[in-house]
């Protein structure tokens, strides 16, 4: 059972705008398929807002003003969570900050656009452990501050334009972690040893970029992009392996830096009146964040070392597609694409003072550059109109992956061959809506996916994918049926929605939760 109520009021004069909205939501535990029953401790209770400006400075510029806002509180982590050790988000905030300003023909620019941003995120978690009679509890923070300029100017050859810009993003990361009696609430004290983060690490990330489109013919279009980026970490000395295992070493303070360039090449030919082809080559770039150096505990499919010595991720994509057209009759599209991955930083199974897991049973994971790893995804899509009122559409998506990685108990060994973390299934839906007068519609989904066999070692480490292991058979294969209807009537708009009607109990392939089983949202809405 869950509520949720939304409020938007806003103003459009000629030159200025404003919208606000205030949003909450309550979570009770949700219920899964047949075979499931009621998840405990899967509700959580959210509060969002948002306030939006717009005002026309003069006829060539505008700024734009928004703030938004969100809150979840008491959000159970369930697949970290047993029986008398139980993990709750108690609080995650975000609250973000953004400007600007647009001018049209500003000096050799047809229009210019400036960025400003200021972005908070905040999370606390606590761990309750019965038998221990204690609560711990961790706070992390995240501060960004961003700023973006743009300038675009059509050329005069070829109907091209012209896009180039320079970025800048900093971030400030703080972490601490507490400890209490759970019969003595508010009494802690702190435990920087438990921290995710030590110290106030920082990152900053800066850019050039520009991207260039242009006609290479009646029925031809072109582009080509390109980007240069410096990322700078600063690490600050990390005593918390040596606090929590006297004689381990302690790591320094070091300042990382990586210079990296990217590319985009694409080009899209129209072949005959309702068939366009086109294909896109692109390299990509990423260097190891703040999380990839200096996250210290339980994550996922075990508890996670600090690292030191990464490299950057480097990404290379060829894509290639066509797309059939008959007017609003009929539209059918396929997509190939395929990525190489070299330098991937991930985590793999570690020894730790000669120990493989924690006394509670983890397994020590060091983030690394594996060998590489490559991923083909290939996309189908399909929508018909038999008659005006109706409206079918099927989709697909398969992708199979692979990833190369050393391993470190055995570093003599060849590296070991095996799927990327988390692969999704083949999976799709099929869609029929049926619109019989314009302000009312009906409409069935199948939606399903199939067998999820082939795992990584973390995936097999992962409760979320394999609760039972050894002898994990993956995420089973599933299909459910959803029907939706709604209608609208002067100033009112109801919705209908009913899910899983054959209340089937399934999950999404890496997901903790199970899937909803059978149930009902109605959904009203009234405006002035």
């Amino acid at each position: 059972m869950s509520l949720q109520g939304s409020l938007r009021l806003g103003v459009e004069l000629p030159n200025t705008a404003a919208l606000g909205v205030v949003t909450g939501r309550d979570f009770n535990d949700l219920r899964g398929g047949a075979d499931v029953g009621v998840q405990r401790y899967t509700g959580y209770t959210e509060y969002d807002a948002a306030v939006k400006a717009r005002q026309r400075l003069s006829p060539g510029a505008i700024l734009l003003v928004q703030y938004q806002a969100a809150r979840q509180s008491d959000a159970p982590r369930t697949d970290r969570s047993v029986p008398g050790d139980f993990r709750v988000f108690s609080l995650q905030e975000r609250d973000f900050l953004h400007g600007q300003l647009t001018l049209s023909g500003a000096g050799p620019f047809h229009r210019v656009r400036v960025d400003a941003s200021a972005l908070r995120q905040s999370e606390r978690t606590d761990r309750f452990r019965i038998a221990r009679d204690r609560i711990e509890r961790e706070d992390a923070n995240v501060w960004t501050l961003g700023l973006r300029a743009e300038g675009e100017r059509g050329l005069s050859w070829n109907n091209a334009s012209l896009r180039v810009g320079a970025d800048v993003f900093h971030d400030q990361v703080t972490g601490a972690a507490t400890w209490g009696a759970i019969q003595v609430p508010g009494a802690f004290e702190p435990r920087p040893e438990l921290a995710r983060y030590p110290g106030s690490p920082t990152a900053l990330a800066t850019g050039l970029f520009g991207l260039l489109q242009m006609d290479l013919g009646p029925s031809a279009t072109g582009h080509v992009g390109a980007r240069a980026q410096l990322n700078r970490t600063h690490l600050p000395a990390d005593n918390r392996l040596e606090l929590q295992f006297p004689g381990s070493p302690v790591l320094p303070a070091i300042t990382e830096q990586a210079l990296g360039v990217a590319g985009e090449l694409g080009f899209q030919q129209r072949a005959t009146e309702n068939v366009t082809l086109f294909a896109n080559l692109a390299t990509g770039f990423r260097a190891p964040n703040v999380d990839d150096y200096l996250r210290l505990g339980a994550e996922g499919p075990g508890f996670v070392l600090p690292s030191r010595e990464l490299s950057p991720e480097v990404s290379y994509t060829g894509e290639v597609g066509g797309r059939f057209q008959r007017g609003n009759l009929a539209r059918v599209q396929a997509v190939y694409a395929y990525t190489f991955i070299d330098n991937l930083v991930t985590a793999v199974p570690t020894e730790f003072n000669g120990e493989t897991h924690t006394p509670d049973g983890l397994a020590y994971l060091a983030r690394t550059n594996a060998d590489n790893a490559q991923v083909h995804a290939v996309e189908l899509s399909g929508q018909v109109k038999p008659v005006p009122s109706l409206t079918l559409l099927a989709q697909a998506a398969w992708v199979f992956s692979s990833q190369k990685r050393l391993d470190p108990l055995e570093p003599a060994a060849p590296p070991q061959t095996e799927p990327f973390n988390k692969s999704p299934p083949l999976n799709g839906l099929v869609r029929a809506t049926w619109e019989p007068v314009d302000f009312a519609f009906v409409e069935g989904v199948f939606q399903w996916a199939a067998n999820q066999e082939r795992l990584s070692a973390a995936d097999r480490e992962d409760i979320r994918i394999c609760p039972e292991s050894p002898g994990c058979q993956g995420t089973p294969g599933w299909g459910a049926v959803h029907l939706r209807a709604g209608a609208r009537w002067r100033w009112f708009t109801t919705t209908l929605e009913l899910r899983n009607l054959t209340d089937a109990s399934y999950r999404f392939h890496a997901s903790g939760v199970d899937a909803p089983g059978r149930s009902v949202t109605l959904a009203l809405e009234g405006s002035l």
